[in-house]
């Protein structure tokens, strides 16, 4: 999955589109999600494929954790790797399922409770979107360390130019 950048030329008819939508300001659907949510606890669950899609997920994860244990790499740049993706993945599938719940009942005058059940779709999304921010945060990573070995080179050579 790939971002995409639009013009304004291209992106003016979903304008026009919103603007005479049941949504005219975001914020009214994030009033809605709020006070809906603030008055107790809400529990979201997964579909049965959803679920499963979690396991397959949480299962790799497992298995790069242990890979790297095996070989010794205790503390490297993969250290939120772990709880920490398992739990953010759940956090985005449920997020994304209920804005886009909220938003749909806005957009058709719908009402009655909203569902509780996360469909598989929406594990979906959001693993699609936690494997975009990891090879964003690997290329960072690889910039971040390219920058150091230049700094390593660079700095010596500069000081011995500057000392002679």
């Amino acid at each position: 999955m790939r971002p995409t950048a639009h013009t304004r030329r291209e992106t003016e008819p979903f304008a026009e589109e919103l603007s005479n939508t049941n949504v005219p300001q975001l914020h009214e659907v994030y009033k809605a999600i709020f006070q809906e949510h603030c008055n107790g606890d809400i529990v979201y669950t997964l579909s049965d494929g959803a679920l499963e899609l979690y396991d397959r997920f949480d299962e790799a994860i497992c298995q790069k954790l242990n890979d790297k244990w095996r070989n010794g790499k205790f503390l490297d740049n993969g250290t939120t790797e772990g709880g920490k993706e398992r739990r953010l993945l759940l956090r985005l599938s449920v997020s994304l399922f209920v804005l886009y719940s909220y938003v749909r009942r806005h957009l058709f005058q719908s009402y009655g409770p909203v569902p509780r059940v996360v469909p598989e779709a929406y594990m979906k999304y959001a693993i699609n979107l936690m494997e975009y921010f990891q090879d964003q945060r690997r290329e960072i990573d690889q910039v971040q360390l390219y920058g150091s070995c230049i700094m390593y080179v660079l700095i010596p050579a500069v000081n011995m130019i500057r000392d002679r």
